[in-house]
């Protein structure tokens, strides 16, 4: 999309996400496809022409879902990568390396989500969440 085609713009939305796992409370779910259509063909409407998703790997980020509904809308979705917060986090992330986190965002940026197989990319870092930890931004020395 050219800068120049952008009208109005949804900044941080989240057209799918799943944020059930914590709340436990089934209201929390956004997965109804056609519902996802109708909504953003009504942002078209009043004269919308982007949505920034901010939905994280780990809020049930639905790629495929958001290519349907920008699809079936006419809208454009852009959708983005990292994690939410610690409560919503992959058992794995605690033993990761940074730096390998750092890489699969990085690759979901350039060469897509799923790899570049999957034809879209992430086009933005939607989530970094931190809940009252001290936050550090380099790996700590190996000893």
């Amino acid at each position: 999309m050219r800068p120049e085609d952008v009208g109005r713009i949804l900044p941080h939305e989240h057209v799918f996400c799943d944020f059930s796992r914590v709340s436990r409370n089934l209201d929390h779910v956004l997965n109804d496809g056609a519902l996802a259509v109708d909504e953003l063909v009504a942002f078209r409407d009043a004269g919308g022409s982007l949505v920034v998703d901010c939905t994280p790997q780990d809020l049930g980020r639905d790629p495929s879902g958001l290519r349907r509904a920008s699809e079936g809308s006419g809208v454009h979705v852009v959708a983005a990568t990292g994690w939410y917060r610690r409560a919503f986090y992959p058992a794995w992330i605690d033993d990761t390396p940074t730096s390998v986190l750092a890489e699969r965002m990085i690759g979901e940026l350039l060469d897509g989500i799923d790899g570049p197989l999957h034809g879209q990319a992430a086009a933005l870092l939607g989530a970094l969440g931190f809940e009252h930890v001290k936050v550090v931004f380099e790996e700590p020395p190996k000893t």
